[in-house]
């Protein structure tokens, strides 16, 4: 194999979902592209048709778990023989610095705010990575990665498949006067990054119900605010295609305090789901409607109160859609990738 993309799992993020459309555009073109994942989990939506393994490390798992892990991960790049490995994210980029043989890297940043909680683990996974020549990529076009110690990288869109998300769903028209009749929140309840507690708030004072969709842990904490404010709570677990579950009247929330790519507000801008999102520069780049964004928890219930009679108000316009989904186009980005893995391959 000449190219070994290393993710967190098989699925369950924009980094997961984007290397395996990645993968499979790259094996198409006849490029010698794999993937390896460190934690087990449930395939995503997107399989590569080969050249997929997995070192199946539980979640969260403690250091030794971990160290062990990392052993076989180094076995795993010495059997495979990758000649550049592509490190996505945190834990990927541990293992490239710590256990993996001599290869060409190059490292993906995915996340605005990487080796969160960690970042003096972070800065001594970065100095080695640097020693050992790590290439960079973001997938931000405002973002430089942090501490890469590097001043030259490349920036690559993340892929989307839109068509994998059900065509029925693609430029789905909503009727004028389809009332908005539930709020949506789509990923991890991360209360720092993601805020889903906004959506109970937000709820509480426009009187509709929420529905969740995405891993439950932390759901707790969600269900005993919305008892408190008198909200209506549904949590539908993950599901690989989260639209499957969108509703006419359901409008979409995205509340984050910070963002890096916002893999569900550009599958729902491609889709045209109707959407509210934080006033983010991070998503002022999608180019929407200046009402489509807001500052608050109450600036979102305005918002909502003011056209809840015409859920299309909240949609987004057939032209910012085909953009997005041209400027994410697979077969693009395969092709801008194949051009840097070629050129890395033929340096010394």
């Amino acid at each position: 194999m000449k190219y070994l993309f290393v993710t967190n799992s098989p699925s369950g993020g924009g980094a997961e979902r984007a290397t395996n459309i990645l993968v499979s555009k790259l094996q198409e073109l006849n490029l010698e592209a794999g993937i390896l994942t460190i934690n087990s989990g449930v395939a995503d939506l997107i399989t590569p048709p080969a050249m997929t393994f997995s070192l199946n490390r539980a979640w969260q798992s403690g250091p030794i778990k971990t160290i062990s892990t990392g052993i076989r991960y180094r076995r795993a790049i010495l059997e495979l023989d990758p000649e550049v490995v592509i490190a996505n994210c945190d834990l990927p980029e541990f293992m490239a610095a710590f256990f993996g043989p001599k290869r060409k890297i190059i490292c993906v940043e995915h996340s605005r705010k990487p080796w969160r909680g960690r970042k003096t683990l972070g800065l001594i996974v970065r100095l080695i990575l640097r020693v050992r020549g790590a290439r960079w990529v973001t997938v931000s076009s405002f973002a430089k990665p942090w501490a890469s110690f590097s001043s030259t990288y490349k920036q690559i869109n993340n892929p989307v498949d839109f068509d994998s998300l059900g065509p029925g769903l693609v430029g789905l028209p909503t009727n004028p006067g389809n009332v908005v009749e539930r709020l949506l929140f789509v990923g991890r309840l991360d209360s720092e990054q993601k805020r889903p507690s906004w959506l109970i708030e937000i709820a509480s004072l426009v009187d509709l119900p929420v529905a969740f969709i995405g891993p439950e842990t932390g759901k707790g904490s969600l269900e005993s605010l919305a008892k408190s404010r008198g909200v209506s709570v549904s949590f539908l677990g993950h599901r690989t295609n989260p639209w499957v579950n969108w509703k006419k009247g359901d409008l979409l929330i995205v509340p984050s305090s910070h963002e890096a790519d916002g893999l569900v507000p550009v599958e729902a801008i491609g889709l045209r789901i109707p959407m509210l999102l934080s006033d983010l520069f991070e998503f002022r780049r999608f180019r929407l409607e200046g009402s489509s964004y807001c500052k608050d928890v109450a600036d979102f219930a305005l918002r909502i109160n003011q056209n809840r009679n015409d859920i299309s108000c909240f949609q987004t316009s057939q032209n910012a859609s085909e953009e997005l989904k041209a400027e994410r186009s697979p077969s693009f980005i395969a092709r801008s990738w194949q051009s840097l893995l070629e050129e890395i391959a033929l340096t010394d």
